[in-house]
């Protein structure tokens, strides 16, 4: 019985992975689309203008989807682009100080493609990184520096939907966007999450 669950387990994260592989298709279409924009002037920073700030987990296509979302439903509405990003250190990856700095220049380079290609596409942007052993204290501490900048700032975080819905992929998939929506009304800031169907 236990080996025929993790069999399950597995099948089901391996269906998974194939799914999103279309999203980060998506990811490096939109990097190679905007890499092909002329580079325009700089904007200028207004902190009063509506800003979109999206939590990500890397340069891939639920952030992509995420953002593509957001300028299909709001388009036009935000001017600025935060994008933050929280890494974890645990166990596994604190092996000394050399990785722990590898690890905030890998989660600084990821956020910081989302920013690049939203200026490239005309538009303020910038990141926002940080690391530590709680990503939803790292990343409530980041907002909280990110609202008092941007004056007229929206949160977003993505989440996948899956076509069936069932117990097993509740239990089974992240739903720290949920935990992050949590701490960020906790702080009276408004957070949006977005369905990605996958």
């Amino acid at each position: 019985m236990l080996f025929q669950s993790a069999f399950a387990v597995r099948g089901h994260y391996r269906g998974v992975m194939r799914k999103l592989a279309r999203l980060h298709e998506l990811a490096e279409q939109f990097q190679k689309n905007a890499k092909n924009q002329p580079l325009p002037q700089e904007c200028r920073c207004d902190t009063n203008a509506k800003t979109a700030v999206i939590f990500v987990s890397g340069f891939n296509g639920l952030g992509v989807h995420t953002l593509l979302t957001i300028n299909r439903i709001f388009g036009g509405v935000f001017s600025n682009f935060v994008f933050i990003q929280a890494g974890v250190v645990d166990a596994g990856n604190f092996k000394g100080s050399g990785e722990i700095e590898k690890l905030k220049e890998h989660i600084k380079s990821e956020a910081e493609q989302y920013a690049e290609c939203m200026r490239r596409l005309g538009y303020y942007a910038e990141s926002a990184t940080d690391i530590g052993t709680d990503v939803v204290e790292v990343a409530g501490e980041l907002a909280a520096q990110i609202a008092s900048k941007f004056q007229n700032a929206v949160f977003f975080g993505g989440q996948l939907v899956f076509e069936n819905e069932s117990v097993i992929t509740r239990f089974l998939h992240n739903h720290t966007v949920f935990a992050m929506q949590r701490k960020l009304f906790q702080q009276g800031l408004p957070f949006l999450v977005l369905p990605i169907r996958v």
